[in-house]
């Protein structure tokens, strides 16, 4: 696991194993084609059509997910902070269908700290850029103070397959639209630790 520093707050990036990523996506295909996920849309920023919230018991007996999360997030706030977490509890968690010209505005989530993991993403986000190399299409891109002397205040991360974001969830961040046809499949989650530790001041 790499926790890192881009500006103030850290971030956190590992991946997953292939195998949980194909039982993941086995879920929520199966959950999608028998119409059993509630829409969870009205509660999410994004202008995406497809936002269903997960059932975080039954996605984490049958995946694993949950537990191997829960010990990178204990790893995140050790190297972060220095002290050990005896809570990981997970608030919410749901799934982003996002396709062609849909994109998440800036925006921040609730609990103490978040994450996404990506499942699924389309061949080539950047084919449909203008500026090749400065392309910004389909990445996650976190944001935090102002540009200054010997401070960039943007991150911007390409999604990959497997890959895992944990930050603070006050860190606000957004997802730009992308031009290419397929679906960028992504897991959010939000999550609960130990209020002393999370509560500085």
């Amino acid at each position: 696991m790499h926790v890192f520093r881009p500006f103030g707050p850290t971030i956190g990036k590992f991946k997953l194993e292939h195998s949980m990523v194909i039982k993941l996506n086995n879920y929520v295909d199966e959950k999608l084609n028998a119409n059993k996920l509630q829409s969870w849309g009205d509660h999410l920023a994004g202008q995406i059509k497809n936002e269903f919230v997960l059932p975080f018991e039954e996605l984490n007996k049958l995946t694993g997910v949950g537990d191997f999360v829960a010990a990178h997030v204990r790893h995140y706030v050790k190297e972060s902070t220095g002290y050990e977490i005896s809570k990981c509890i997970f608030r919410s968690i749901w799934v982003n269908q996002q396709f062609k010209n849909e994109y998440n505005p800036t925006h921040w989530h609730d609990g103490h700290i978040s994450g996404v993991l990506y499942l699924n993403i389309p061949e080539d986000l950047s084919q449909g850029a203008i500026k090749k190399g400065r392309d910004t299409d389909g990445k996650i891109i976190f944001t935090h103070g102002v540009r200054q002397f010997t401070s960039y205040s943007i991150h911007p991360e390409l999604p990959e397959v497997g890959s895992v974001l944990i930050f603070p969830h006050y860190l606000m961040h957004h997802v730009y639209p992308f031009n290419v046809e397929g679906e960028r499949r992504s897991i959010a989650f939000n999550i609960d630790i130990d209020d002393h530790i999370f509560n500085v001041y």
